[in-house]
């Protein structure tokens, strides 16, 4: 699909009407401490989930080289 004036006008307004509703959370900052507790949780979660990914993979190529390593030729 070729991006044209044309077919970017309505994209951007339709960005400008959405982005309120867009910002809104209902459970974010609510004032049941159950439910903080819960997106704090959730929060560093996902945060820290990258790292294990790539912490995870990096680990498997280091084991997986040492294994190459120690077969006889």
């Amino acid at each position: 699909m070729k991006i044209t004036l044309k077919n970017l006008i309505p994209a951007l307004a339709g960005c400008l009407f959405l982005a309120p509703d867009a910002s809104a959370c209902a459970v974010c900052f609510t004032g049941a401490q159950d439910t903080l507790w819960a997106y704090y949780v959730t929060a560093f979660l996902l945060t820290c989930l990258p790292f294990l990914m790539v912490g995870s993979a990096l680990y498997w190529l280091y084991c997986r080289n040492r294994a190459f390593d120690e077969t006889p030729e």
